[in-house]
């Protein structure tokens, strides 16, 4: 594993992925997160000149309940 990250910027996800892409890698989290297959992101922080900025990832609500069941 690296500790390096890229960040790309609107423009730069718009040339790399159609939205098509997204509802694919959105479907493909859908299916591996009950089979506890995904693993969660790691938190990221980055220091900058006025404060650091910081990155972690949100609890997943149970299933029935972001289809609104």
């Amino acid at each position: 594993m690296t500790d390096e990250f890229v960040i790309l910027s609107q423009r730069d996800l718009g040339e790399l992925m159609t939205f098509t892409d997204y509802v694919e890698a959105v479907t493909e989290d859908f299916n591996f997160s009950p089979k506890a297959v995904a693993s969660p992101p790691l938190p990221i922080e980055i220091a900058g000149q006025y404060g650091t900025f910081r990155v972690k990832a949100g609890g997943s609500a149970p299933r029935a309940r972001l289809h609104g069941s």
